[in-house]
């Protein structure tokens, strides 16, 4: 210490010397000096205390410290280790700000890169775009100029440029089809949908996509495919009144009954809450008398195992927030909306087909109605949390009538949980309410036996709000027609 006292005595420098040479460099190369130094620092700065208090001008102070050759070496010494240790970061300073010019410099020339092959690639990508989106003409009934947008930009995939008059000719045989389109009044319902909507519809019709994708590529590529006449549901999705039926009159009564009186069925634990009191005479000679359907619970229905196997496959898929009704617009899709009125959540359980627990439920449900699981939707899941609820509604919709799959004809509704309170299945025609209970089982049909393409409208139902708990179960629906293949091609919406 005596030594670095001698050369802050000896050679002037002061606090703020020695703090402006160790803060020469940035902030960032003293944190990595700074330990190297911090003793010799402080030492220096003790020093210069002790310094000013030995050369003090105190009268009463008469002897002064006296500093030897070897107090002059020592100082000396440590002025020269401290300017090469100022030299050393000031060197490292050099050499990172030269770092980072060519770092610099590499990123300017790779950005410099990059654009060039972008201008290149536009300009092969214009050369690959044999015209715009819109195509005009002038009506050759009117003579007016009119122009129709009918989607992206169409371009010829690279490498196969010994395509492009095929592409070229192909590309005016669908400008073409879209004026046909565009003329026919039964098709301008789906003109606003008719579009391309990739930039390689064209390529991919040419590959023959229209035949082996054919729900994307109608969807997506209708002009490409000219298939826009596929949009609209009644030519995509004709229904054919002689297709085979579930139910046939009268077939109704003969299921629930079996369900009921069947030894094979009793480990379900059946009950008939509701049943016709009228014979099939007395329903014939009074047409306008409604009488009671039949709703039937099953207390044992599904295993512990096979309820959670099947809240599993839920969660996996997902749920959603449950929309309820809609409209059917003219072109034949159907758009479904979210009200107060539905406010739980679902899931579709398409893996309950193909998963082993979930194919013996689908089995058990196909076996018990005497129905192929070919008419069957997916499950659909359902989640109730606290006040969640369904308002009074039906399972049986107008508008299937007419189409591939048929209306729903009977609900098969399963209960994955049990509930503390509330979130029961209500049927205010008939003043009947089923409390959720895990395992079982509650069903009833949705038309009338004696014409199952006509609703039932006693067995109306709704769900009670969850009060405590949550409310976990599931809708089997079953179709007059077959389901599962229409929904293969898009006709099941």
């Amino acid at each position: 210490f005596q030594w670095k006292r001698a050369y802050v005595c000896a050679t002037g420098y002061s606090r703020r010397n020695v703090t402006m040479s160790f803060f020469r460099s940035k902030i960032v190369l003293l944190v990595v000096a700074a330990a190297a130094v911090a003793g010799d620092f402080f030492a220096a700065v003790v020093a210069e205390e002790s310094c000013a208090s030995s050369t003090s001008t105190d009268p009463n102070q008469t002897d002064q410290p006296q500093l030897d050759q070897r107090d002059l070496e020592a100082a000396a010494a440590f002025d020269t280790r401290l300017r090469e240790r100022n030299s050393h970061v000031l060197h490292q300073e050099e050499e990172i700000e030269s770092e980072e010019t060519n770092g610099t410099k590499e990123a300017v020339d790779e950005n410099e890169t990059i654009a060039e092959e972008t201008v290149a690639a536009d300009a092969k990508e214009v050369n690959r775009k044999p015209r715009n989106d819109w195509i005009t003409r002038t009506n050759p009934h009117t003579g007016e100029h009119e122009e129709i947008q009918v989607g992206v930009e169409q371009i010829l995939l690279p490498n196969y440029e010994a395509l492009e008059a095929e592409f070229h000719e192909a590309l005016d045989d669908v400008d073409a089809y879209i004026w046909e389109v565009y003329d026919d009044p039964e098709l301008s319902t789906v003109l606003n949908r008719c579009k391309d909507r990739d930039d390689d519809c064209l390529f991919r019709a040419m590959q023959g996509e229209c035949d082996n994708d054919r729900n994307y590529m109608w969807e997506n590529c209708a002009p490409s495919c000219k298939a826009c006449d596929m949009l609209l549901y009644e030519r995509r999705c004709p229904y054919d009144p002689d297709s085979f039926r579930a139910l046939q009159p009268g077939d109704l009564n003969r299921m629930f009954a079996r369900i009921i009186e069947d030894p094979e069925y009793r480990k379900y634990e059946p009950v008939a809450w509701s049943q016709p009191t009228m014979t099939a005479a007395q329903r014939a000679a009074n047409p306008h008398v409604r009488d009671y359907p039949w709703v039937v619970s099953l207390e044992n229905f599904l295993s512990d195992e096979e309820v959670e196997r099947l809240l599993e496959l839920a969660e996996e898929d997902g749920y959603e927030e449950s929309d309820d009704g809609g409209e059917y617009l003219e072109d034949g899709t159907f758009v479904t909306y979210l009200i107060p009125g539905r406010t739980s959540f679902n899931s579709w359980c398409r893996e309950c087909f193909t998963d082993p627990l979930g194919q013996d439920v689908v089995a058990r449900i196909e076996e018990m109605t005497q129905i192929d699981r070919h008419h069957f939707e997916h499950l659909q899941m359902l989640r109730y949390e606290y006040s969640q609820h369904y308002h009074v509604h039906h399972d049986f919709d107008t508008y299937d009538v007419p189409r591939q799959p048929g209306p729903r004809v009977i609900t098969f509704f399963l209960y994955l949980s049990d509930v503390e309170e509330g979130g029961g299945t209500n049927f205010p025609r008939l003043d009947l309410t089923f409390t959720p209970k895990k395992g079982s089982a509650v069903i009833w049909p949705n038309v009338l036996d004696e014409d199952p393409m006509e609703m039932d409208e006693m067995t109306e139902h709704q769900a009670l709000p969850v009060i405590e708990g949550t409310k976990y179960a599931a809708n089997a629906w079953i179709h007059m027609h077959d389901w599962q293949r229409p929904n293969e091609k898009n006709c099941a919406e």
